[in-house]
């Protein structure tokens, strides 16, 4: 493998959790990556 094909292959199978955050009552104003990314991008 390449490395552009082992990033596509680790971030397609990773599932990160900010479990200390979440623990201690933060929240996110964006829980999932692509509202987030329409929202920066203006989309």
């Amino acid at each position: 493998m390449r490395g552009g094909e082992v990033a596509d292959f680790v971030t397609a199978s990773l599932r990160v959790v900010p479990r200390r955050a979440l623990d201690k009552g933060y929240t996110f104003r964006y829980p999932e990556l692509e509202p987030a990314l329409r929202d920066l991008l203006g989309r």
